[in-house]
């Protein structure tokens, strides 16, 4: 279906076009939900692994780079045509 009408984000447009307007509204919530809960827990594996390896990082410094990390990426997404 995506060759067929290629848009951005297409698992929420698909669900408004082709079933109800709800389920888009809905598949947009859960989709934002997703991924604004679980870069806790990649950060939480993150922190896990590095300290597998060393003790000398500490874990404030894991999460502050992981919060930028994100919110660079991110912006860098917005910009982009």
């Amino acid at each position: 279906m995506i060759t067929w009408i290629p848009i951005s984000s297409p698992i929420i447009r698909f669900a408004d076009h082709f079933v109800d307007a709800a389920l888009g509204f809905s598949s947009g919530i859960v989709f934002f939900l997703c991924h604004a809960l679980f870069i806790r827990f990649e950060v939480v594996a993150f922190n896990l692994v590095l300290n597998f390896w060393t003790n000398k990082i500490p874990v404030a410094v894991v999460a502050c780079y992981a919060y930028v990390l994100s919110k660079t990426s991110r912006l860098s997404i917005e910009e982009s045509p």
